[in-house]
């Protein structure tokens, strides 16, 4: 069976478009990121960006190592191609979980193996490249997360030889563990 990325994608999505307010942290403008083909799944929601650029223009100027919102207000957060650009992942995923309320979800997209893809250039809205993330090292980071999570990997062609865009992408769901309290009520 052929794995159809772009379908569990669209599935996690809509999992996330299920709450009334989702938070894109990392997004750049509203529906950026490869985003814009998903809008309609969120229309009639609260879908809000937050980017510590404002030369994305993003809806919300923030940064993820300490969101500005209060704590569990927040039904669903994407966070796409962002914890590799981050001094402290660790930080930003307490956040989430911080923000997230009782239930709430986050869909992250990272990077495994994947070519260096800073952009140094701070009036553009730069950003550095310091991270890869293992099943391992997502694990431990939302360890504070449940355990219901779902895994989806792209892979390249092979390794020898990886293009621009090539490697391995691990998306990773994870719901907040109030979420099991909810559950088993």
């Amino acid at each position: 069976m052929k794995y159809n990325y772009e379908k569990f994608f669209e599935k996690k999505l809509k999992e996330l478009a299920k709450e009334e307010m989702i938070l894109d942290v990392g997004g750049g403008s509203p529906f950026q990121k490869g985003m814009a083909k998903y809008k309609k799944i969120f229309e009639g929601k609260n879908f809000k960006t937050l980017d510590v650029s404002a030369e994305y223009k993003p809806d919300i100027v923030g940064d993820i190592h300490n969101l500005p919102v209060s704590d569990n207000v927040v039904g669903a957060i994407l966070c796409k191609s962002v914890l590799e650009h981050l001094e402290d992942p660790a930080r930003a995923v307490s956040e989430m979980h911080r923000a997230l309320k009782p239930g709430g979800k986050v869909l992250v997209y990272t990077h495994f193996i994947y070519p260096y893809h800073a952009r140094r250039d701070p009036l553009a809205g730069g950003y550095k490249d310091y991270f890869r993330f293992t099943e391992d090292g997502m694990n431990h980071l939302f360890r504070n997360f449940s355990k219901d999570c779902r895994y989806g990997i792209r892979k390249a062609s092979g390794l020898k030889g990886l293009r621009p865009g090539g490697g391995v992408i691990k998306i990773t769901e994870y719901n907040s563990p109030k979420q099991i309290e909810i559950f088993h009520k």
